[in-house]
């Protein structure tokens, strides 16, 4: 409990607040003008002695999100920043949350660097590298193949045409390589389909590219890769010719990415 002293000798005064952080009045000009050091050595400025007194002054690095990001002491929050906060959120959910691991169990392994776990840092990695009023995917994938580290070395915006370049659906392809499925019904001949989806846009509509009848696997893959690596390439020469800060490392990424028959 807080023992009541003059106005004169509150600097000093220790309280606990809501979070369970330890914190200590070092600067009192007024009951409404008070600065607050956090045992994590933050210091909170120009807050009011009610809210000291109540618990209620709370320290930005507290890890409140799944046990380790925290908003940090800076512009950006989530209601000013409402977008980029959910997306920071849910990157944090992804690699942190067994709830949602279990519905999305493609992320477990995954990790946010420690640079992240602090929104401001995030928030302004994203600002500083938009490259298009659409490009608002955060990918982890296409710099790195089977990356599992959320970090500014490692990520890339994209926007959601780009993203779906290099989405899996591994459900809907039984034990058929990437780009094919089998024929249903068919015993003899030519067994395996290969075919790529393209350009999907804003109202997520796309269009799927017939690429063959094969009699095997290996083949029907080796038309897909073919094709679906030559049309990425397209596709980056297609954004760079439209979008001047397109970045180089996106397309030199695109450029060089190889589809493997284990993806």
């Amino acid at each position: 409990m807080i023992k009541i002293r003059k106005r004169q000798d509150r600097v000093g005064l220790i309280n606990i607040n809501q979070q369970g952080f330890k914190m200590e009045i070092i600067k009192y000009r007024t009951n409404k003008d008070i600065d607050i050091l956090f045992e994590n050595e933050y210091i909170a400025k120009s807050k009011t002695y009610d809210y000291f007194k109540n618990g209620k002054i709370n320290n930005p690095y507290y890890k409140s999100i799944f046990g380790v990001g925290f908003i940090g002491d800076g512009e950006y929050n989530s209601l000013n920043s409402a977008t980029l906060y959910a997306k920071w959120y849910n990157m944090i959910g992804r690699c942190y949350s067994k709830k949602v691991q279990i519905k999305q169990s493609s992320y477990i392994g995954c990790s946010v660097c420690s640079e992240w776990h602090n929104f401001q840092n995030f928030a302004k990695w994203f600002n500083n590298n938009i490259w298009s009023e659409e490009c608002n995917v955060v990918d982890k994938d296409i710099l790195i193949k089977g990356n599992k580290i959320y970090s500014p070395d490692t990520c890339i915006l994209v926007d959601i045409n780009i993203n779906s370049l290099f989405t899996k659906c591994d459900k809907s392809r039984s034990d058929c390589p990437i780009g094919v499925h089998k024929i249903k019904g068919r015993i003899t001949g030519n067994n395996y389909i290969a075919e790529c989806s393209m350009l999907l846009n804003k109202n997520n509509n796309k269009r799927t590219r017939y690429l063959g009848v094969f009699n095997t696997t290996i083949e029907a893959f080796n038309a897909y890769k073919s094709f679906k690596e030559s049309y990425i390439k397209q596709v980056a020469d297609d954004y760079a010719n439209k979008y001047p800060n397109f970045p180089k490392r996106l397309y030199g990424a695109m450029y060089n990415y190889e589809v493997e028959i284990t993806d």
